[in-house]
This record gives structure tokens, sequence and C-alpha cells, in this order.
């Protein structure tokens, strides 16, 4: 089972990719996606998506990221609401005690582009905040793309992160 976290843009990207690497050649075995998502396909869906993955996927509060963030949103026409940072710790309680309270080995995968200054820091912060926790049979695997953008870093983040996630598995 893999647990997608940025659902609202990623989940169709995600599951082409478990497509093609379970068939015609078996790289992975077949897999069920679960999205955390957003909301549903309202009008404001992209509004309560870049609010919700700025709190949930950032370590520590950042108001400069947060006023971009807001400014980016009211750009596209959308009232902006109030985005807030530093949520990911509550994300990962929310993860742990209410999504799957009786999954018993987690192998997670996280990146960055390394000229997203910004979001490897908080990569690294979350890998920091993921180990200091001690989880039992955590498997945690963090790779900062070299010469690469956010965006230009997805793509290959999600290849490369089924490929390490299901090579572990058979170790």
């Amino acid at each position: 089972m893999i647990f997608i976290t940025d659902a609202y843009r990623s989940f169709s990207i995600i599951k082409g990719s478990t497509d093609v690497f379970y068939w015609p050649s078996t790289t992975i075995p077949e897999v069920i996606l679960v999205g955390i998502g957003y909301g549903r396909n309202e009008s404001n869906s992209i509004v309560k998506w870049a609010a919700g993955r700025t709190r949930d996927l950032t370590p520590e509060k950042d108001s400069i990221r947060e006023r971009n963030i807001e400014r980016a949103i009211s750009s596209l026409g959308f009232n902006a609401p109030d985005v807030e940072t530093g949520g990911a710790s509550d994300f990962l309680d929310f993860i742990r005690n209410e999504l799957f309270p009786y999954i018993l080995e987690a192998d997670v995968f996280m990146s960055a582009g390394e000229l997203e200054k910004a979001n490897s820091s908080y990569v690294k912060k979350m890998e920091e905040l993921l180990l200091s926790r001690n989880y039992k049979n955590l498997i945690l695997e963090t790779v900062i793309f070299e010469d690469e953008t956010h965006t230009s870093s997805g793509l290959t983040a999600i290849s490369r992160g089924l490929v390490e996630i299901f090579n572990n598995k058979k170790q």
C-alpha cells in the first residue's frame, strides 16, 4: 500500500508510474494507492490544496512562505485563506494515530531539488524529526537531487522513490 501525501497533484502521475513498473516487467508488486487530500473537485480545491500542503509539509513556522503562498493564491483570482506553516509534526501525528494506527512498518521516501533551498532544508528537517521519534521498523530514504528545482525533480522523485522502497523490501 502506498500513501500519497500530495494526492491532488500527483495521484494520477504515481498511478501511471506504478502501472509502468508493474507491467510488463514486474519491478514492483501490484499496489493499492491511498491519496491524502484536501477536498473534492470544488471550485476552490486548488486553494485547499495549496494551503493544506503548505501547513502539513513544513516542519517549522515560516511567515515569508505563508505570505508568498497567499499571494500566489490571490494571483489566481481566489480569496486567499490565512496560510499557516509548521504543521508537519501534527500531520505526522494524524498519519500515525488516525490514518494507519495498525501499520507495523513504514518505508518512507522524501526528496527535493537542490535548487529549491527552502524545501530541501525542510526535507532535511523532516528527516531529523522522523528519526528523532525512533519509530520502530522505519526505513527512511532521503534524496536531494542535484541541479534540480521543485518542478523538475518531481517525476524523478516518483520513479526513484518507487524503486528505492520496493528494493528495500527485497533485501
